[in-house]
């Protein structure tokens, strides 16, 4: 991006440990912001998680470009606009994208590799990935919701769920401090699934572009003010178009 420009970071913890890295070699960022990774279990209430945050950094005068350290994550960035300042987003479908670095290794991905099931070091140790954490927590929510009957049941019903997938991919970025640890435990966790356990390098030239701010070709979809992200069926994954209440300029 040609100029100078004051950014904020909008991210999901999920990716704490990377995003700090790859903000911290930068002067343009202005302000960073992690919200928790449940809020992906509710699009509607991270879309307005997300839509509170924005405009608050665009009250932020320093601020003149917010950049949302996500993907479409089940359309829960769909809606999102800015009044003031540019909206950058990647175009993926969800942070596995980032961990890969691109969105054709995405679709290579899924397409080579349909019962796969993606580790990485965020999702292990909030404890969202199949295994023995996830069940534990899943089993205290439900019962003290439900009832320890209803609770087996619905976790039978995640288990059933989860039966096309074969094997479980552990992506990361060599960034997180503790990703031996979380490495071993997304292992165990396999091997309780009974699938087999890969390893695949990640690549962070996604990510490491999104905040130095190289949004060029079609990797981003950059929203002036004003404009809506609205989600889309095709490669693009999410475009930037006037409200439709709105008129085109």
């Amino acid at each position: 991006m040609a100029g100078t420009f004051q950014m904020a970071i909008i991210a999901c913890d999920v990716l704490e440990d990377e995003v700090n890295h790859f903000a911290g070699q930068h002067e343009h960022v202005a302000r960073l912001e992690f919200f928790e990774m449940g809020l992906h279990d509710q699009p509607n209430r991270l879309r307005e998680v997300l839509q509170e945050c924005i405009d608050t950094c665009e009250a932020d005068e320093r601020i003149d470009t917010v950049v949302l350290v996500y993907g479409l994550c089940g359309k829960g960035t769909e809606g999102l606009r800015t009044r003031r300042c540019k909206l950058v987003i990647p175009r993926a479908h969800d942070c596995v994208t980032l961990f890969l670095g691109s969105a054709k290794q995405y679709l290579d991905l899924h397409q080579n590799c349909s019962g796969c099931y993606t580790y990485t070091p965020g999702w292990c140790r909030g404890g969202r990935t199949p295994g023995r954490a996830r069940f534990t927590r899943l089993k205290e929510e439900y019962t003290e919701q439900f009832g320890e009957e209803s609770a087996d049941y619905l976790i039978d019903v995640e288990k059933e769920a989860l039966a096309k997938y074969k094997t479980g991919l552990w992506v990361d970025l060599g960034l997180a401090p503790d990703r031996d640890k979380l490495k071993e435990q997304a292992r165990r966790d396999i091997a309780g699934m009974g699938w087999e356990f890969r390893d695949i390098a990640g690549d962070a030239r996604l990510l490491r572009d999104l905040l130095s701010g190289d949004w060029t070709g079609e990797r981003f979809c950059v929203a002036e003010p004003g404009q809506v992200l609205t989600a889309t069926t095709d490669d693009r994954v999410i475009i930037a178009e006037a409200p439709v209440d709105e008129p085109s300029s």
